[in-house]
């Protein structure tokens, strides 16, 4: 009895446990890098959040101009929200995007990278949205 109990000791002092290993989500509260698949007139979501130690929200909206400049991963971009009328101060921001940092925002708060929209992603988003602009 005395050797069982030894053995299964010695047995369980030689066993190593792997636990399996959590899987990270491709966006762990980051700024999003680059301009890769930004194209001017597409469905874009930006990162945008009101304070700076909260989690990103999205806003989507569509990607209205680009100057990128010249030898960089950097890019002024102009974002148009059109369920604002045209006339709004919400309907249209400036935003620098592409090289991960997080910059204050002229609606408040603070702006991170801008992530093109496939069709389908740009379906959903409208299912949400008034048929009109919203008018305040």
């Amino acid at each position: 009895e005395k050797k069982l109990g030894f053995a299964m000791a010695a047995m369980a002092a030689r066993i190593q446990y792997e636990a399996p290993q959590p899987t990270l989500p491709a966006y762990p509260y980051r700024v999003l890098e680059g301009l890769e698949g930004l194209k001017v007139g597409m469905g874009v979501e930006l990162q945008w959040k009101m304070q700076f130690g909260s989690p990103f929200g999205w806003w989507f909206g569509h990607l209205e101009e680009m100057l990128v400049e010249p030898g960089t991963n950097l890019c002024n971009a102009t974002v148009t929200f059109r369920h604002f009328p045209a006339t709004s101060r919400w309907y249209r921001l400036e935003v620098r995007i592409g090289d991960a940092e997080l910059r204050p925002c002229s609606f408040g708060g603070f702006t991170g990278g801008l992530r093109p929209m496939s069709e389908d992603e740009n379906a959903h988003w409208m299912r949400f949205f008034p048929k009109e602009p919203v008018v305040f």
